[in-house]
């Protein structure tokens, strides 16, 4: 199992709106989550429950546009942030939860949580 993470936009407009006149093609896929095409130069990515990293996969893509030309391959980095509550194990590419005393009060990409401020505490872990 798994669960979709975001779209990828390999290419957009500078407004941040998908740029439908291109085309992506990845070729070469990430070594870990899996890619389907939505469509121009979207992509969602689904990643197993539980992933996280910073950087967590790369792949490399090429564009075409209306003319046909390509680009020369690109590659994208992609970071996957772990929920609040949890910090990332980089070397694993997972994400762990926040040991008691410890808290991460926002998704992000820490590898370590931040200790709770004195007077305050976790009653649990996450």
């Amino acid at each position: 199992g798994g669960y979709p993470y975001r779209i990828l936009d390999l290419f957009g407009k500078p407004d941040g709106e998908p740029d439908t006149d291109l085309t992506a093609q990845i070729t070469q896929q990430p070594d870990k989550g899996t890619l389907e095409y939505k469509g121009g130069t979207i992509y969602e990515m689904t990643v197993p429950e539980g992933d996280g990293g910073a950087p967590y996969a790369s792949l490399t893509f090429s564009v075409t546009d209306p003319q046909g030309i390509v680009s020369p391959d690109g590659v994208a980095t992609i970071t996957i942030l772990c929920p609040k509550g949890q910090h990332i194990l980089q070397e694993e590419r997972r994400c762990l939860d926040c040991p008691r005393g410890q808290y991460n009060p926002r998704d992000s990409a820490r590898v370590a949580c931040l200790p709770c401020p004195t007077g305050h505490f976790t009653s649990a872990t996450r």
